[in-house]
């Protein structure tokens, strides 16, 4: 169950999700405690108005959701005393509501959009409910599927050994290589990551976190490897910024 509250204003935007939400009296009050922060914030501020907020919780457990549409529905009490009680109502998406043809029918413009919330609608039934699941995760573009292959395999504890055979199944043997050879590159490429970041807390402490900041924001591969070389030769900081931002530019 993942509440996302959308804060808007003229003088600003702002998406704070919160999750690991575990019941629904938790849920009702997290939203009471994100409204007043950023209204006791306004208030500290002067503003004058302050900002609506809209919550709205997307629902995906294994049951369908016992969640209350107003605040006010949690207090056991008499029809005449509910007016004067904190009300409000949330905006509740429940997919356990849903059936999955109308998912597919209503978002079949937007593959992706369509996969993952029928993935995540299914994930808590048996691994039959959600195989069919894959096979338009199969289609997807490579990042997007890896994306979803690992959210299956870390909500469904499976290795990718598992998850491998499990599309072979489905799709066969010619699909696997270039999902075997993505996943291997994604670990080199994390080992790379970490071994730049080592580096440069070793070298350049004060300012690493900042340089390592703009270093993740480069992704090839073979340029990373020149990064974790220059750090043996380059002493200098500023020499290694200016090194760094010729990367960036290639």
């Amino acid at each position: 169950m993942t509440p996302y509250y959308n804060i808007l204003s003229k003088k600003s935007s702002s998406f704070i999700p919160k999750q690991q939400i575990k019941t629904k009296e938790e849920d009702q009050m997290q939203t009471l405690r994100y409204c007043l922060v950023l209204w006791e914030n306004e208030l500290r501020n002067g503003e004058e108005n302050l900002t609506p907020v809209i919550p709205f919780i997307f629902y995906h457990g294994e049951r369908a959701s016992k969640l209350h549409d107003n605040f006010r529905d949690y207090f056991k009490v008499e029809d005449w005393l509910k007016k004067y009680l904190l009300s409000f109502e949330m905006i509740i998406f429940d997919t356990t509501k849903i059936k999955d043809s109308e998912i597919r029918k209503s978002l079949n413009h937007n593959a992706f959009v369509m996969t993952y919330l029928l993935l995540m609608k299914n994930i808590f039934a048996d691994i039959d409910k959600w195989k069919p699941v894959i096979e338009s995760i199969i289609e997807l573009d490579d990042d997007r599927k890896i994306m979803l292959f690992e959210y299956i395999a870390i909500k469904k504890e499976l290795t990718e050994e598992k998850l491998n055979d499990i599309i072979i199944d489905l799709k066969g043997d010619n699909e696997m290589p270039n999902l075997a050879e993505i996943w291997m590159e994604r670990g080199k490429k994390n080992e790379l990551y970490e071994s730049i970041k080592i580096g440069l807390e070793a070298k350049f402490q004060q300012i690493s976190k900042k340089l390592f900041s703009t270093i993740q924001k480069i992704t090839e591969m073979d340029r990373l490897k020149e990064i974790q070389k220059a750090l043996y030769v380059i002493n200098d900081a500023d020499e290694f910024k200016r090194f760094i931002k010729k990367q960036q530019s290639i």
